[in-house]
């Protein structure tokens, strides 16, 4: 600081740091100590001093602001009463908090509770700590509790607790990275390992993690407070500020693409080092000890994208500049600890110019490139070119041949095209916009390369990724991300990428815990994801019964994933969100396919349910109904036929969901008006005004709005089809007989048998027909209405949508069907389903008829008494 500024604000503490440094708009405007004061402010109607209102009308501008400011407790999460008593520390989790709300979770970002990510921070850090020392001293131990009894070298136990590397790829406000800060002191401290500067123990204190808080207590139990002046507090405050910095800087990493994010995450762990900032003794305890650069382990960036792969090459490039990775990282280390302006701006130029060099140099060796290089070199001197040497004998010798001229030409033309490729695929990725945010893992963090320039990656890798539907993405960065990750798999959520990335930028041994959204597990769009984790996944918390996230519906799990193979995943289903995990389920990876998970249901009974049975899919053939685009000109109430005398021939019965019930449909309530031939062939406009001038003249009240319907964004004129044709049509084949329709959401799933021919809406509505003459239709019925196929579905279909199921068509075709049921059986379960239909019909209750179904079917399928209780208690 000049003289000038040392004598004004000598009660203001220096404390160095980039979060201070002047941001580009107050570079490009005005700075925010040129503010002018002598403005006045009105108090809001709306805002928390509403009440003020009553003592004034206005303030001054800075006194507005401090008074706004210190009304609001930003020690605890909850409370928007005005403070008036002295507040304690601010609470770094608040800052989440206010970012989530001001976000509005735009960028699928959502604030995780404390005790998710205490808890979570506890799991894997303390496992990858096991891991270090493992590596490190050739031990091995299973658990954290046997390193206490083994360590014999404080210093030497240090350095390995502080090697650890922890990144979160989507760092959001940071709450994930403080949890990880206060869980490695506290491992120091249960570890009694945690020391001043002089080497000597803090063994008279504790230091514990409570409601992801970091508490220091005495012998007595007290809670220590920092006294400047006094030796012993200075020690421990001294210490704990130092171990805090180190940890920072050398353990925690992260990476966001939303800059504010990056902004609050630098912050709040710049406020976790604030806790503990001591007074210099050297200043006669009048200057504060200033606090590191920390902003270069917190980066700006989309994780997901990178130009450069993991394994792309270092070497040419460390070879070619005057720097190797011992030198940049040195430079990077000197920059955290660097208090002048101007050196601080050099070492950012010289890391800037590194990472400048190893773009050029992995470019210039891209394997795309080397190819195009040699592709056009080969077609030059071949074809177009002078040619160097006497072609080989692919072309003969006969110069005249005409053949041989046509392979010539083929074989350049295949080298033209593949150039072509070539240069597109390097300009896509070199011109195109969504790389200008890609993020280079490959050198972008030094810590985590070897000498050799190798990335080594992280040994955790931890948080919770957004939520957000790639649909809801530009296409260029949907291809993008569809290109670069194997777990991309017809419509899924960015945080299925995070899990693939987490997987690729963890070390040999790493770890990656995350909480996210459990739907993969069942959906359609997880299959590559559940098949990519199937030897990995370790441990899955369960939170589908309860709700973690205060105000979002959504259902999640706590995932700890491996990059060592496993062969046990350990579960647990939370019945509470706060409860910790204990007493877990384990399940052999062996028993997982690519189909949904389902940990909650018997694993073993599932296998035998579908063990040696045919699909429903084998054995039938399914059908959508009909999508008319506009239901007022096609569906006619059934009252209303009558009066419009609508020309029988070609008006069938129509059934909508509402009309379905278990095993059989209520009144029928619309007719549907289908132009279409026996063969199922739309009738000519002429023929049709002609031979069903009723319905022609019905539909010609909506002519101009029937050709306005969109069809894949193109309305029905546009595409030149007939103006009077259906969005969807049906097989007749398929409609015109006896068959079961099902729909595809509801609380429960109903089957309904249809003998009456009867086409319906094909927005949420399937149904099947016998294409195997051996099982009989009612059989069929009485099984999929069991309580057993039930207990099936609603293992295979996982989306909820309120109290309600999905029940995907796709799901549904891979029931179980036995490939040669008991005769016996099946005539019985036949007999029951014609009474089940007869009560259905005369309002009578069926359910004890049902429960007679349900025990024949159990037979069937071969199920105990004791599985039986495990379905029916689903």
């Amino acid at each position: 600081r000049e003289e000038e500024i040392k004598t004004k604000y000598k009660l203001v503490p220096y404390l160095n740091s980039s979060l201070f440094e002047i941001s580009e708009l107050e570079d490009l405007t005005i700075c925010i100590d040129s503010l002018d004061n002598s403005e006045t402010l009105d108090f809001n109607n709306t805002s928390i001093l509403k009440e003020q209102k009553k003592k004034r009308d206005k303030l001054k501008t800075l006194d507005y602001l401090f008074l706004f400011l210190d009304s609001y407790d930003f020690a605890s999460e909850g409370s928007e009463n005005i403070q008036e008593d002295n507040k304690p520390l601010i609470n770094a989790s608040v800052l989440g908090k206010v970012f989530e709300k001001i976000n509005g979770y735009k960028d699928g970002s959502i604030y995780t509770p404390g005790f998710i990510t205490m808890y979570m921070c506890r799991q894997s850090i303390r496992l990858a700590v096991v891991q270090k020392f493992n590596e490190a001293k050739n031990w091995n131990i299973k658990s954290f509790e046997e390193i206490y009894n083994k360590i014999d070298d404080i210093k030497e136990a240090n350095k390995i607790v502080n090697d650890i590397k922890i990144c979160y790829p989507a760092v959001g406000s940071g709450h994930f990275l403080v949890s990880a800060l206060n869980e490695i002191i506290a491992i120091k401290s249960e570890l009694k390992i945690l020391s001043d500067t002089k080497g000597k123990r803090l063994k008279e204190y504790t230091v514990e993690v409570e409601n992801d808080e970091l508490y220091v207590t005495d012998e007595e139990g007290e809670i220590f407070d920092y006294k400047p002046q006094n030796k012993e507090s200075q020690r421990i405050q001294e210490t704990l500020f130092l171990e805090k910095q180190t940890i920072i800087e050398n353990c925690l990493f992260g990476v966001d693409i939303n800059p504010n994010s990056v902004k609050i995450c630098r912050l709040r762990l710049w406020i976790e080092l604030l806790k503990n900032a001591y007074y210099k003794e050297d200043s006669k305890y009048t200057e504060l000890e200033t606090l590191p650069n920390i902003d270069i382990n917190i980066k700006c960036g989309n994780s997901l994208l990178s130009r450069f792969p993991l394994d792309a090459d270092l070497s040419k490039a460390l070879k070619s500049i005057k720097y190797n990775i011992e030198t940049y990282r040195s430079f990077v280390h000197s920059y955290k600890n660097e208090k002048d302006r101007e050196v601080k701006k050099g070492l950012q130029k010289i890391i800037d110019s590194i990472k400048s060099d190893f773009r050029t140099e992995i470019n210039n060796n891209d394997p795309k490139k080397s190819r195009l290089s040699k592709l056009a070199y080969e077609l030059y001197n071949r074809f177009t070119g002078n040619i160097l040497f006497e072609p080989e004998v692919p072309y003969g010798k006969n110069k005249n041949d005409q053949s041989l001229e046509k392979k010539r030409k083929a074989e350049q033309c295949k080298i033209e095209e593949e150039i072509t490729t070539l240069k597109e695929e390097i300009d896509a990725i070199e011109n195109n916009k969504i790389y200008k945010t890609a993020f280079e893992w490959r050198f972008e963090f030094p810590e985590v390369l070897n000498n050799s320039g190798e990335f080594e990656g992280f040994d955790v890798v931890i948080g919770n990724p957004p939520y957000i539907r790639v649909q809801d993405l530009q296409h260029s960065l949907i291809d993008s991300y569809k290109d670069n990750f194997k777990v991309a798999h017809k419509r899924i959520d960015i945080s299925i990428l995070f899990i693939e990335l987490g997987h690729k930028i963890l070390k040999r041994s790493g770890l990656q815990t995350y909480i996210t959204s459990n739907q993969f597990l069942k959906a359609e769009y997880g299959r590559n994801v559940r098949a990519f984790l199937k030897g990995y996944l370790k441990v899955n918390i369960d939170y589908s019964k309860v709700s973690v996230f205060d105000g979002l519906a959504t259902y999640v799990s706590v995932f700890l994933i491996s990059k060592n193979q496993n062969k046990l995943i350990d579960y647990k289903l939370m019945n509470n969100a706060e409860d910790i995990p204990q007493d877990f389920i384990q399940f052999e990876t062996s028993t997982l396919s690519d189909e949904p998970w389902d940990f909650n249901i018997n694993q073993s009974l599932k296998q035998k349910v579908f063990k040696d049975k045919s699909s429903l899919n084998d054995i039938s053939n399914f059908t959508y109904g009909v999508i008319t685009g506009l239901d007022k000109a096609f569906l006619i109430p059934s009252e209303q036929v009558m009066g419009l005398d609508l020309e029988k021939e070609i008006t069938k019965n129509f059934i909508r969901p509402q009309n379905y019930k278990k095993y059989h449909l209520i009144s029928q309530t619309f007719s549907l008006i289908y132009p279409y031939n026996k063969e199922n062939i739309i009738i000519e406009e002429a023929e049709l005004k002609r031979k069903f001038p009723n319905c022609f003249k019905f539909l010609s009240g909506f002519k101009t709005e029937l050709e306005n319907r969109q069809d894949s964004r193109t309305t029905i004129k546009e595409k030149g089809v007939a103006w009077y044709s259906l969005m969807r049509r049906v097989d007749l084949n398929d409609i015109d007989t006896e068959k079961i329709i099902f729909y595809d959401v509801g609380k429960f799933p109903n089957f309904i048998l249809d003998n009456k021919n009867f086409i319906f809406g094909g927005g949420t509505s399937h149904s099947l027909r016998l294409t195997d003459k051996s099982y009989d239709v009612k059989f069929i019925l009485g099984i999929l209405n069991s309580a057993l196929m039930t207990w099936v579905i609603y293992d295979l279909c996982p989306v909820k949508m309120g109290n309600a199921r999905k029940y995907g068509l796709d799901y549904i075709k891979k029931l179980p069907i036995p490939k040669k049921p008991d005769e016996k059986i099946q005539n019985s379960i036949i007999k029951l389903v014609d009474k089940i239909l007869e009560a259905k019909q005369q309002g009578k209750d069926s359910s004890s008829i049902e429960n007679e179904v349900d025990k024949l079917v159990y037979k069937l399928y071969g199920i105990t008494t004791d599985e039986q209780k495990i379905i029916e208690a689903q």
